[in-house]
């Protein structure tokens, strides 16, 4: 295959049409690998990677640093966006 072929091939951007497939297939994937009880084989992963730690708190503890860092990260950039604000 020509080189300036290929660079084509592989820049051509994808349609709606493409994209949509592209879904599709993706989901039916998942589905094959893990089923109709996809929630609960994540809830299981996640738990056995958390080695038996209460979720619960370590979720509201990620949640809570996540804001922290949020609202310190608008407050230190406010001037920059209230300017686009106004």
């Amino acid at each position: 295959m020509d080189k300036n072929r290929l660079r084509y091939i592989i820049e051509e951007s994808l349609t709606q049409t493409d994209e949509n497939q592209i879904g599709v297939l993706i989901r039916k994937e998942i589905k094959k690998a893990f089923g109709d009880d996809l929630e609960k084989k994540v809830i299981q992963i996640i738990k056995k990677e958390l080695k038996g730690k209460d979720l619960r708190k370590d979720i509201t503890d990620i949640n809570k640093d996540v804001l922290v860092q949020l609202y310190k990260e608008l407050w230190t950039k406010r001037q920059f966006w209230i300017s686009s604000i106004k």
